[in-house]
């Protein structure tokens, strides 16, 4: 049990007691550990300062809004001081708007006590925006793990390749190819997404660019970009794709 007081969580749908106050929920922890009245009142005022439900912690919880209600359910989980804390699809039930708030609060609390934050999620916004590694499964399994930037970058399973298309909207299957030349999937990373670098090969090899679709994204700070496009003609095709490894851009064919 004691070790199990070391693990918070944040559920996919708040799991909040209806009968109890903002406040008692946050407190629910604590009593249960038996710990004094004047800490458990103390500890909740503070809770409710840090996800920021200052005044609202006799609201009933049906006045709040989701968002409020995560925040109840974070401050929660952090009652007993934790070392980790495993949110379960905790944005999947919120607004874009009400996730982004919710996940940059759960990176400024991750900060400022020190935790470990596990998020399991279906949404690689979530994994851009509010985690440093990542781990992709399919079927149980995992299938390729590592930093945030690097596998963004350089995804090599094929389930994670499909996951960040939805990112930037970038299919492969959505793309009607033409009829001659390569198909491929150019990946930037960093000041390659800044540089002119289809301009300069095109310029360099004679190479004629059929840009499919294209779109940029960052990714802990760091900018992170996808091509797809058509590369001909077929004389000059090799050229250009050693042109475009030599300045920095992964190639993959399709």
């Amino acid at each position: 049990i004691a070790e199990r007081r070391k693990i918070g969580m944040i559920f996919q749908n708040f799991n909040l007691f209806s009968s109890r106050t903002a406040a008692k929920n946050i407190a629910y922890p604590m009593e249960i550990c038996g710990l004094e009245k004047s800490y458990i009142a103390s500890r909740t005022q503070e809770l409710l300062n840090l996800v920021g439900l200052e005044g609202r912690g006799d609201a009933s919880i049906s006045t709040l809004s989701g968002g409020q209600k995560q925040r109840v359910a974070i401050a929660r989980a952090l009652a007993v001081k934790p070392d980790i804390l495993f949110c379960d699809e905790a944005t999947s039930a919120l607004d874009p708007q009400t996730t982004r708030a919710i996940l940059a609060l759960i990176k400024d609390i991750q900060k400022k006590m020190n935790l470990t934050v596990v998020m399991i999620t279906h949404q690689m916004e979530v994994v851009r925006d509010a985690c440093s590694r990542v781990a992709v499964l399919d079927g149980g399994s995992v299938v390729e793990e590592g930093v945030v930037t690097d596998v963004f970058a350089q995804p090599k399973s094929e389930v994670t390749k499909d996951f960040l298309s939805s990112l930037t909207n970038v299919r492969e299957s959505i793309v009607r190819w033409s009829t001659e030349g390569g198909h491929y999937i150019l990946r930037f990373r960093g000041s390659t997404t800044d540089d002119p670098i289809i301009s300069n090969v095109s310029n360099e090899t004679k190479a004629v660019f059929n840009i499919r679709a294209a779109g940029v994204q960052t990714v802990e700070g760091e900018d992170m970009g996808v091509m797809v496009c058509d590369i001909g003609p077929q004389e000059v095709k090799e050229k250009a794709l050693l042109a475009l490894r030599k300045a920095g851009v992964l190639v993959e064919e399709v």
